[in-house]
């Protein structure tokens, strides 16, 4: 009952998407969306007609679409547009290998299944060739750091700019322990003053306000490895109480990689919706 429901918001927000797509181009303005979304290239629009970021909705998405490949293969591409058309480079990158890991065992070699992935692949790197420049742009002051000195602007990536940092300079009783959830910023500070690109983060004001990393990173500053740990091993033995075991791994799958770029993934509710309803 609970993924019926789910799976029904998911090819609602999909179609919204789609709407949200031709109105912009027939009418030149949004039906849904409360703020303007980005133009990319200055032709398509990064839409997003329910959530406040576009990764959001692509991660929302992404299980029941993986998962409508299997079962309902013609709403799959209503649903793979719900989660590329909102151009979100997380869900660009980890998209192709999450479908390819959990779809593997349900392609066969038939001309049927030849098409649909290669209408999945064409349609994927339309998407990779629009969006190319967002791409690039996010990804490159992570391989880039040297860059950023005297940029005064805040980029998209600063949050995994920051785990880098923290993690670089952790000692062992940080690793194991953690700071608490309420962690203590300044002692994060004095951390990061350590970094390379200590004068960018105060360029930006990253410490005029709590301190904030990826989700992963945000895990190990509250809890530590010991208590993260802990959480592993529950979720382990909590498989066998899940209805639907491959359900309940994608999840897992699909949380943890949404934290690995999400800065407060801990603190939706969308995510917890999936380990803890299936």
């Amino acid at each position: 009952v609970i993924w019926r429901q789910y799976y029904w918001i998911c090819v609602l927000i999909s179609y919204m998407t789609i709407m949200e797509m031709l109105s912009y181009f027939l009418l030149g303005e949004f039906l849904f969306s409360y703020r303007s979304p980005e133009i990319l290239g200055g032709i398509f629009p990064r839409v997003t007609p329910v959530f406040d970021e576009m990764s959001h909705q692509s991660f929302f998405i992404m299980p029941a679409a993986i998962v409508a490949y299997q079962q309902k293969r013609g709403q799959f591409f209503l649903l793979l547009a719900g989660v590329l058309l909102t151009f979100s480079v997380a869900s660009i990158i980890l998209f192709i290998p999450l479908f390819l890991y959990f779809n593997v065992k349900y392609i066969r070699l038939s001309a049927a299944n030849i098409l649909s992935l290669t209408l999945v692949f064409v349609f994927f790197l339309l998407v990779v060739f629009v969006s190319y420049d967002l791409i690039a742009g996010k990804i490159g002051s992570v391989i880039q750091q040297e860059s950023l000195h005297g940029f005064n602007k805040p980029v998209s990536s600063v949050n995994i700019l920051i785990g880098f940092d923290l993690i670089k300079y952790f000692n062992i009783n940080n690793w194991l322990f953690g700071f608490g959830y309420f962690s203590n910023s300044e002692e994060l500070g004095m951390i990061l003053s350590e970094s390379p690109l200590y004068d960018y983060y105060f360029t930006i004001g990253i410490f005029d306000d709590e301190i904030r990393s990826v989700g992963i990173v945000n895990l190990i500053i509250s809890f530590g490895a010991v208590i993260m740990s802990f959480i592993a091993y529950l979720l382990f033995k909590g498989k066998k109480y899940a209805v639907d075991g491959m359900l309940y791994k994608l999840a897992i799958f699909i949380v943890a990689a949404s934290m690995l770029k999400n800065s407060h993934t801990v603190d939706y509710f969308v995510h917890l919706f999936f380990i803890f309803g299936l």
